[in-house]
């Protein structure tokens, strides 16, 4: 997700998939986007149409617009384009035309695509190059100094109580606690970005010798173009996937998956490793007085999932958390096999 917004004029570009049910029974807000003086939103509709509204706090309508109907089958990923000017604006999906104030304007209809991901960049090399550097790295580790090696239990344990934990706070984030967000940080931060050798879950795969897959997009190498990246603010990308969808198809290990750009804030580029740690240094391991300029920048876009409202930064953490548990799940059950 891109973005670059003012109530007078912007733009905002995400990828996201059509809800299972499509049309949906009601309308849902797909994006809000709080700007200074106002907000921006993106709304499906029960007809099957996308909507832009442009209000400012007195929620009087600065500009709108609304698609023709899409007639696509749900779970269909999508790259939606809004952008306005004044009264004027526009919505692209997949770069199709399929909304315009201006009445010139000839939109086209979304045609659906070919069954199956698309493409994307091949990450075999590098997950078999993780797995085996995970290995070595645990095999040369030697203890601290003053310190005692804690043994094949002690770090299971560890996990097992990691699991839990992160387990209740997805729990409460998705009954509507979204403060529990920061909890998840602090988790997500302990099992899987920090840790010498190797973050704790990363440790566990070494020590059983088991892959540790997710899932991301066909390309998230793939540069943006310059003249989009010139006006963007920011921008920031889907959270680690357990399991594959529309968008989020391509396999790769966690520790490369880590090492990708995750957000970027005006000049400056964030890793997913880097976004996680530094949420998690922020607002978890201790209370800093001074903010990263990154975090309120990540956190302005909300959207609804249900009757939760998440912003970009929290849906971000809560798919890497759902991948983290699902993998800590399997590093454990490995580990009890080895037991048998």
């Amino acid at each position: 997700m891109t973005e670059d917004a003012k109530l007078s004029g912007g733009h905002i570009l995400i990828m996201a998939v059509l809800p299972t049910e499509w049309p949906p029974v009601t309308s849902q807000i797909l994006h809000n986007l709080k700007v200074e003086d106002g907000n921006v939103q993106l709304t499906v509709t029960a007809q099957g149409t996308f909507r832009l509204g442009v209000y400012d706090r007195a929620e009087a309508v600065l500009a709108f617009v609304e698609s023709i109907p899409i007639s696509l089958p749900g779970g269909t990923g999508f790259i939606l384009q809004a952008q306005w000017e004044g009264s004027a604006a526009y919505l692209r999906y997949d770069n199709t035309l399929i909304a315009d104030t201006s009445p010139e304007a000839r939109l086209v209809h979304p045609q659906p695509k070919e069954s199956g991901p698309q493409g994307g960049h091949d990450f075999s090399a590098e997950n078999i190059a993780a797995i085996r550097s995970r290995r070595n790295r645990l095999i040369a580790r030697v203890p601290r100094a003053g310190r005692i090696a804690g043994g094949t239990e002690h770090l299971f344990e560890g996990i097992r109580r990691e699991l839990a934990q992160l387990m209740d706070l997805v729990d409460l984030v998705q009954q509507g606690r979204t403060h529990h967000i920061v909890g998840i940080a602090t988790r997500l931060r302990m099992l899987i970005a920090t840790g010498t050798p190797l973050p704790a879950l990363q440790s566990g795969a070494a020590a059983v010798d088991i892959p540790l897959p997710v899932y991301t997009v066909g390309s998230p190498r793939h540069p943006m173009p310059d003249d989009l990246r010139e006006k963007t603010a920011f921008s920031i990308g889907r959270g680690a996937f357990a399991q594959p969808d529309a968008i989020s198809y391509n396999p790769i290990d966690l520790d490369v998956w880590l090492e990708l750009n995750g957000a970027t804030v005006g000049p400056k580029n964030l890793t997913n490793r880097m976004l996680i740690k530094t949420v998690g240094d922020t607002f978890g391991a201790h209370l800093d007085h001074d903010i990263p300029a990154e975090i309120p920048a990540l956190s302005r876009l909300s959207l609804g999932i249900g009757q939760v409202e998440f912003s970009s930064l929290d849906m971000f953490l809560l798919q890497t958390a759902e991948s983290s548990i699902e993998l800590s799940r399997r590093v454990l059950s490995a580990y009890e096999e080895t037991r048998i």
